[in-house]
């Protein structure tokens, strides 16, 4: 659940730690996370239908309805243990299970460029998957933009790799040129 969360919204660790399942409401049949993000921006982003599905399981998991209901507290991502779903996993927690998690795919990574990435992987480098994922996918950059709740549409731009791919492309058209004598 904590990596479907991650990777469909493009979240901040810290904001999937303070999330609540009172921040997440239903506008005209779509659900929306309420979420205050980086310095302390107020912000909505659209969740899936198949985020809403792995909620779902990861709530009746926890013996708890499929839907958030109104006054619901529950944590978004809850802490394992003693306390049970009642406390949210801390934004160093998750950071440290995503580094586990890497670092355990580490271990069958089939290619060298790929243990590289998972070398580095972190949860911003989750966030930088999403935002280059949806723009390959095809989602418009405005939209992603708006999604990571990035101040410049610039920054988002840089995950954009087919406009590199293409200039890469191009730049195989320019080539010496040769006397045919």
């Amino acid at each position: 659940w904590l990596f479907t969360l991650l990777y469909l919204t493009g979240a901040r660790r810290a904001e999937a730690a303070a999330a609540r399942a009172s921040d997440l409401a239903k506008r005209h049949g779509n659900w929306w996370w309420n979420v205050l993000g980086k310095g302390d921006v107020a912000a909505r982003i659209p969740l899936s239908d198949e985020l809403m599905a792995a909620l779902a399981r990861y709530r009746h998991s926890l013996g708890l309805p499929a839907e958030p209901t109104s006054g619901d507290d529950t944590p978004l991502v809850c802490r394992i243990g003693a306390k049970g779903r009642t406390e949210p996993l801390s934004d160093k927690a998750i950071y440290l299970i995503c580094k586990e998690i890497f670092a355990q795919a580490l271990l069958s990574a089939p290619s060298e460029e790929l243990k590289d990435q998972l070398r580095r992987a972190s949860t911003h480098w989750l966030r930088h998957t999403a935002a280059s994922h949806q723009l390959e996918a095809g989602v418009p950059l405005l939209l992603v933009s708006q999604n990571l709740r990035h101040a410049s549409i610039q920054t988002t731009r840089r995950y954009l790799h087919s406009e590199e791919d293409a200039r890469h492309q191009a730049s195989k058209l320019h080539k010496l040129r040769r006397d045919n004598t």
